[in-house]
């Protein structure tokens, strides 16, 4: 298969592929038993001022670009954005195709039924984490015990970050066989329950205005008081580089 060029942005290496290789390298097991993150605005901010959560996030294989607003902050040397939405969304549109067999943890029953409707698709096994379950050493062990039953599989991780990044470390370390996706809310996305900005948006890099206008009440933290601190990050970057 061929290699996958590296971009190195802000402490990360970004895997600068296009989305389509990606689904490839996905479906061939080239991805086997590697956890592959989207890195977004709210991640990068998180990873350079919260040690616990670098030290989760380092331990990821595959960093895929998901912000149209990083490829600009790296002055294009980042070539490919690949949303974990549009992602998820390319993989299912796959597996009529494929025989991979898929475990969602996170979404609720409702939002799988959707999915499943959608795509037609019945090989979906679901585990719905409950509230706070990432404290709970006992729910985690049962989450690992169901998944070893799935070998193989690729493994949907949406339960919020850093939760997902945990709990994908936590299967693979527990011997967990598959590809471990850490998407977010990609499967609210891809069932509806949660609407995408329009196309026309999503290209003007406006995507997070319009989350916001949606979960002003959730997100205006994230997007006006953190989020900033990402043109920090960028002059710090900068100004080592001279």
């Amino acid at each position: 298969m061929e290699e996958i060029v590296m971009t190195h942005f802000l402490g990360l290496n970004i895997s600068d592929v296009p989305i389509e290789k990606v689904i490839d390298k996905l479906f061939s097991g080239e991805f086997s038993n590697k956890i592959l993150v989207t890195p977004n605005v709210d991640h990068i901010v998180r990873y350079h001022k919260e040690p616990s959560f670098r030290e989760v996030y380092d331990k990821a294989d595959i960093y895929l670009n998901d912000s149209r607003i990083l490829k600009l902050l790296s002055n294009n040397k980042i070539h490919n954005v690949v949303p974990g939405s549009d992602l998820t969304q390319c993989i299912f549109e796959r597996l009529d195709t494929e025989k991979k067999n898929v475990v969602i943890i996170g979404a609720t029953e409702n939002d799988i039924l959707a999915v499943k409707e959608k795509y037609r698709t019945r090989t979906i096994t679901h585990i719905e984490p409950s509230f706070g379950f990432i404290n709970r050493p006992d729910e985690i062990t049962s989450i690992v015990t169901k998944c070893l039953t799935y070998p193989n599989s690729l493994y949907f991780v949406c339960v919020g970050s850093p939760q997902q990044e945990k709990l994908a470390l936590a299967l693979r370390d527990a011997g967990v066989k598959g590809e471990f996706l850490c998407v977010g809310a990609s499967i609210l996305f891809l069932s509806g329950a949660e609407k995408r900005a329009p196309k026309i948006i999503q290209k003007l890099s406006l995507e997070w205005a319009f989350r916001l206008l949606q979960s002003p009440k959730r997100l205006w933290k994230r997007y006006l008081i953190d989020g900033p601190y990402i043109f920090i990050l960028v002059l710090r970057h900068s100004f080592r580089r001279k």
